[in-house]
């Protein structure tokens, strides 16, 4: 068998090496050139973050909580799961299981323009909490340039609220 090699099981000549070297290059090809800058994902995870580190301890209980109520937040995971939205945790709520999310829309400056509740838990006291510890959070950092799009002028992500 001159001229031929293994290839997996089969074995595959001169001509069949050559057609799957090219079949390799035009995919490689067609994958266009490697992007120089972190990845989106990366730089939108520390984005959140830094967001989210602001929000968390801007929360107060909410308004159907006894005055004094001691109430706190803390930043979980920044999405990743089967929905991929950043959360924060509370204590000092009526009671647990608890869920509001909200779409935050930052200026490239960080500058929160708007904050709308696009999942209510249920409870109207919870959800005004979580819309106000949003504005209060503010101003977050600057929307990096990897994150911006030609022609916007707002960063929009979702974050959930959950009571523990």
């Amino acid at each position: 068998m001159s001229g031929f090699r293994p290839f997996g099981r089969a074995w595959i000549g001169p001509l069949g090496a050559v057609a799957l070297a090219l079949a390799a290059w035009g995919c490689a090809a067609m994958a266009g050139p490697k992007a120089a800058v972190t990845p989106a994902s990366t730089s939108d995870y520390g984005y959140r973050a830094a967001v989210l580190d602001r929000v968390a301890p801007a929360w107060r209980a909410p308004s159907s909580m006894p005055p004094g109520t001691p109430a706190s937040a803390r930043r979980g995971s920044l999405g990743g799961g089967g929905d991929n939205l950043p959360t924060i945790h509370v204590k000092g709520v009526p009671r647990s299981g608890l869920e509001a999310q909200l779409e935050l829309a930052v200026g490239m400056n960080g500058q929160l323009q708007g904050a709308q509740l696009v999942r209510s838990s249920g409870d109207p006291t919870f959800d005004a909490a979580a819309l106000q510890s949003a504005w209060d959070g503010g101003p977050f950092p600057m929307v990096p340039d990897d994150l911006q799009t030609p022609g916007e002028s707002l960063y929009r992500f979702q974050v959930r609220f959950v009571s523990d």
